[in-house]
């Protein structure tokens, strides 16, 4: 149960950021930009890149759920309720992002486009069935989120297997720029002494 300060903090967090979407938008695009590099970064990284991307897929997948599936301050029991109708899930960039940045750090730990793909609107399923299923959590499930987050888990597939596809195209390109001007096995290189 939430007691009064947390409810307050809640309609205040709420209310700022109703207030100001141009704000809310820009710190989601910096962070999506910033994640997208620091993805690229521990996708050159090898395995302990792979660790790193998957404990912050991890941090992420923990913050959705914390979001999603955590008690809103109802004091009576709920009826259960889903709208069913889309409406502008386009819009609804904060839940887009939700699903996005866990999504790409997911590729780069897996190194798997479709499987992200499949288990990121698999996931915005199965949140919107609990919050159907357990009404006291004061939640709602609604189309318009399962499609918001399943367009944000697909782009983050997507972004992830750019990023893959980026780091072993410099892996190539480098590893070759370094054998040309190796000498090959015919080449006599003077000895120094």
């Amino acid at each position: 149960m939430m007691d009064d300060r947390t409810s307050e903090r809640h309609v205040l967090i709420s209310t700022l950021i109703a207030a100001n979407p141009a704000l809310v938008r820009s710190l989601l695009v910096l962070t999506t930009v910033a994640a997208i590099v620091l993805a690229a970064s521990l996708a050159a990284r090898g395995r302990r890149g792979r660790l790193g991307a998957a404990f912050l897929s991890l941090a992420g997948v923990v913050v959705v759920l914390a979001l999603t599936l955590s008690p809103v301050g109802w004091t009576s029991p709920q009826q259960r309720s889903c709208n069913v109708e889309p409406y502008n899930f386009f819009s609804d960039t904060a839940n887009v992002a939700l699903f996005l940045l866990p999504a790409i750090f997911l590729v780069v730990a897996t190194r798997s486009t479709a499987l992200v793909a499949v288990l990121g609107p698999l996931g915005s399923a199965t949140i919107e069935g609990v919050q159907y299923a357990f009404p006291d959590l004061g939640r709602r499930c609604d189309v318009d989120d399962l499609l918001a987050n399943s367009a944000g888990a697909i782009a983050g597939a997507i972004i992830g297997g750019i990023i893959l596809l980026s780091v072993r195209l410099v892996e190539r390109y480098s590893a070759r720029g370094e054998r040309s001007h190796t000498p090959g096995p015919d080449v006599r290189v003077p000895e120094y002494r």
